[in-house]
């Protein structure tokens, strides 16, 4: 299933909504329909990866452990995370 056009994405996620709330036990339909939502969603509506700072910062906010590719970054170097020196901290890893 491909869904062409913005009213197309529309009606497909009402009827997710409607299949989700009354729908049948199975999750075939469930599962249809969100493998297309999420395709078209993928090409018309893209989410942009967040730079280190603005990960930080948020993982920050939420409470849990900041951590890097390479693993946690040490509490004492987190400023410098969040002031866009990522590359130095991380190149001292």
């Amino acid at each position: 299933m491909i869904i062409e056009s913005h009213e197309e994405y529309e009606a497909m996620l009402a009827a997710l909504e409607f299949v989700m709330e009354y729908g049948p036990g199975s999750f075939a339909p469930i599962a249809l329909l969100a493998s297309a939502i999420e395709a078209y969603e993928l090409i018309h509506f893209p989410i942009a990866e967040p730079t280190p700072e603005e990960a930080a910062a948020f993982r920050k906010a939420e409470g849990g452990p900041i951590c890097a590719k390479k693993g946690h970054i040490p509490i004492e170097k987190m400023s410098a995370v969040i002031c866009g020196r990522c590359g130095d901290v991380l190149a001292e890893r």
